[in-house]
């Protein structure tokens, strides 16, 4: 709603007192509304944030946010660790520092890479805020309005948002069971030359998909890459979930195929503690110039204390084995998610992950997974409707489920839960015959696509 002041009325005062004049355009819940910047305009809260207040809830049952258990993590060592730091290392510690990050992390970070058969040198890495900040400064660098950004369907929420911020076109592309699909990829990239749209990103979740659970098998790998640099993409290759794995090695990582056609993000998120917010993003020389000032430009410097906290962690503790807790953790909750719905859900299908976090859930015929999700709070349980994870309106038929934090107890009671929000909604289709709209094309997994 527009508010008309009179002639002479006046806005929020300015620093010194003085009477800034109203802006014309406002609203009367803000008056400035009228001078944000068109790609404010374009912001809007993602679903899962929206949650959780609601999950949070000590009576729900979250089955929604991708908060990792750290409860397994040798706290009472740990404090004596950051403790030792501050009064040896303190001044160093909490001072700036640089805007790429710093070397020793910067080295270690290499060795955890390394895993995933990457040959990295320290200086291409960029520390960051997280990874989600890694995928900000790409975005910030390489798009401009209006850009086209190829992404997975589904595709990872908070990449969506960025995507999003700087006012890119998003366009899916299909994955399987065995994750993003070349030759669906290849031909997507040639309609879009086609139609004088150069897609400049390829964004790819390939380990342990969030949403979907699914992993780009070992022989997509190559072809993935082969197809992107045919066309020209720059693969923007998000990594937080590889080394969560439950069973074998990880898959060697896209950027071990092409380092020169990837830009490769990682963190400590998943792997060691979310608190710290540090991540990573291994790029092309030139390419990693930019990150640095972009970063720098943001922030000035990703946090010392941060850095040299998680530095001591890969120095003094054996993280790797910390690493094997973690992923026998995670597959218990999986089991007892997989094993939950099987019993309350045979109506449903879904993914069954190999590791990482997460379940991508399809619903029976005619519900709607977003229109159900207030009975589902009300009856204690709660998820995120896959319409989050898709840019353009897909995703109803679907909702993601996180198997990460809660106990298995807590898992299965959750399931329970859903599945008599499930059944009484199916009921109600079957009474009334109101069925959700669906997008065309939008398969189960048992048919091949998600």
């Amino acid at each position: 709603m527009t508010s008309h002041q009179p002639t002479g009325s006046t806005g929020p005062s300015g620093p010194t007192g003085t009477a800034v004049p109203a802006v014309s355009t406002g609203t009367r819940l803000d008056p400035w509304y009228g001078s944000y910047s068109a790609r404010t305009h374009g912001m809007r809260a993602s679903e899962i944030r929206a949650l959780f207040a609601v999950a949070n809830r000590p009576e729900v049952v979250s089955l929604a946010g991708g908060m990792p258990n750290i409860a397994d993590l040798p706290m009472g060592r740990f404090a004596d660790t950051v403790a030792d730091l501050l009064r040896t290392r303190g001044t160093r510690a909490l001072q700036y520092g640089s805007g790429q990050g710093e070397p020793e992390l910067r080295t270690q970070i290499t060795e955890v890479m390394a895993l995933e058969q990457i040959n990295a040198h320290p200086d291409d890495v960029v520390v960051t805020t997280g990874s989600q900040q890694a995928l900000d400064l790409v975005a910030r660098i390489f798009l401009d309005p209006g850009d086209v950004v190829v992404a997975e369907a589904p595709s990872y929420v908070g990449a969506l948002g960025v995507f999003r911020a700087y006012e890119a076109d998003v366009v899916h592309t299909p994955m399987d069971a065995d994750g993003l699909v070349p030759e669906a990829l290849d031909e997507l990239l040639t309609r879009l030359a086609a139609q004088g749209r150069r897609a400049k990103l390829l964004y790819t979740v390939p380990n342990f998909h969030n949403p979907g659970g699914v992993t780009l098998s070992l022989e997509r790998r190559p072809r993935v890459v082969e197809v992107a640099r045919r066309h020209g993409v720059l693969i923007l290759e998000d990594n937080p979930y590889g080394l969560l794995g439950f069973d074998g090695d990880p898959l060697p990582a896209l950027a071990s195929f092409a380092p020169d056609d990837v830009v490769y993000l990682g963190s400590f998120s998943k792997t060691f503690a979310p608190g710290y917010r540090l991540g990573w993003a291994l790029a092309p020389h030139a390419v990693r110039e930019k990150l640095v000032l972009a970063s720098e430009s943001a922030i000035l410097c990703p946090s010392v204390a941060a850095q040299l906290t998680v530095s001591a962690y890969l120095t003094q503790f054996d993280w790797r084995a910390q690493v094997k807790e973690y992923r026998l953790m995670y597959a218990e909750r999986r089991d007892a998610m997989v094993g939950a719905l099987a019993e309350h859900l045979p109506t449903c299908s879904w993914t069954t992950p190999e590791g990482g976090f997460y379940v991508w859930l399809r619903l029976p015929d005619g519900l709607d997974s977003r229109e159900m999700l207030p009975r589902a709070v009300t009856s204690l349980v709660a998820y995120v409707p896959g319409t989050a994870f898709y840019a353009d309106g897909q995703g109803s038929t679907h909702l993601r489920l996180s198997y990460c934090y809660p106990t298995p107890e807590r898992i299965v009671e959750g399931v329970r839960r859903l599945a008599g929000v499930v059944n009484a909604e199916a009921d109600l289709v079957r009474m009334f015959g109101t069925a959700a709209s669906r997008p065309h094309g939008v398969e189960s997994p048992a048919t091949g696509t998600l």
